[in-house]
């Protein structure tokens, strides 16, 4: 059986934070703590919405009660400016970042764009935790890389 687009990225993963090997779980998934950046990232393999891509997703925190109409309206200016989509549980006031990553990245790519998301990661956390205070997110954007390589025919 050939290795799936989601064990060769995990492959490309595992020794940018100085790991052998990582493996998904039952559900396909790979959630990572990264201790350095103290943040718990889930890398997830879907096919079924955009084919060959891996979705990684960072919790930013709850809301607190009075600020939701306020973090909302940051949520929404903040999905219009960059590669990463925030997003709110319908049922829970908890944020999360999310960042589509071609199956196919690797090496310096992968690393750049994961600093990137790390780096847009913390700064939502502390602004889920403050909504007054601002930050330029395209900032992060731009040193994003090549999300999405492609080949020259």
């Amino acid at each position: 059986m050939p290795k799936s687009f989601f064990q060769e990225f995990l492959d490309q993963l595992a020794p940018l934070y100085g790991m052998r090997a990582l493996r998904p779980d039952k559900m396909g998934a790979c959630q990572l703590l990264l201790k350095k950046e103290n943040l718990l990232v889930l890398f997830e393999y879907d096919d079924h919405v955009v084919p060959n891509t891996v979705l990684a997703s960072v919790p930013l925190g709850e809301v607190l009660a009075g600020n939701e109409k306020q973090i909302m309206k940051e949520l929404l200016k903040g999905n219009q400016k960059s590669e990463n989509v925030l997003s709110m549980q319908p049922d829970e006031p908890i944020c999360f970042l999310h960042r589509r990553l071609s199956s196919s990245i690797a090496g310096e790519e992968l690393k750049k764009s994961l600093a990137s998301f790390t780096g847009a990661a913390k700064k939502w956390i502390e602004k889920v935790g403050n909504p007054e205070r601002a930050f330029d997110e395209q900032e992060e954007s731009s040193k994003a890389g090549q999300i999405f390589p492609y080949k020259k025919v």
